[in-house]
């Protein structure tokens, strides 16, 4: 990818950036908050993605098509659909997920929430930015085309911290 001006473009074709630690995990029992500004340029992209361990090679996050973001937490999808706009806005998205055993996961795009509240167990694995790695198999990298502002990744979730991130996205 290149950075300028403090947004990093991708061009969708071996561009990604790999945390350099290994992965980023947010265990199925705690509450996690991911914030993130996007602006992709194509759908079926890679926003979060996992390169190995326990369900290796698959998005963590990703936007599935023009109407629809996945979260796939513990190799699980879970799909929020849009009721207005598309995946492809410069937009500004928050993931919320509340610590316990229901798991519910909350999505937000632009400061309204998509779709209803939903089950999404699992560890949240995070090694790579705009893509994942498919070491075998038919299924495709969906490296993330189009601009990465900022990502924000925390463990713990309220509403205080979803109003704070949603103001400084």
């Amino acid at each position: 990818p290149t950075f300028s001006n403090g947004i990093v473009t991708f061009d969708g074709s071996d561009d990604f950036l790999a945390l350099a630690s290994g992965n980023i995990t947010l265990t199925n029992d705690e509450a996690f908050l991911i914030g993130f500004r996007v602006h992709p340029t194509a759908s079926n992209k890679i926003i979060l993605g996992k390169f190995a361990g326990a369900n290796a090679n698959t998005e963590m996050v990703k936007l599935l098509d023009n109407d629809t973001i996945r979260i796939k937490p513990g190799g699980d999808n879970a799909d929020y659909d849009l009721s207005s706009g598309n995946t492809q806005d410069d937009a500004y998205w928050v993931i919320s997920r509340e610590a316990g055993a229901a798991d519910l996961t909350t999505v937000f795009k632009d400061g309204s929430q998509v779709d209803s509240t939903k089950a999404a167990p699992g560890d949240f694995e995070i090694s790579q930015i705009g893509r994942r790695t498919i070491t075998s198999g038919s299924a495709t990298q969906n490296e993330f085309e189009g601009e990465m502002y900022e990502i924000m990744i925390f463990n713990e979730t309220n509403a205080d911290l979803i109003a704070n991130v949603t103001a400084r996205l």
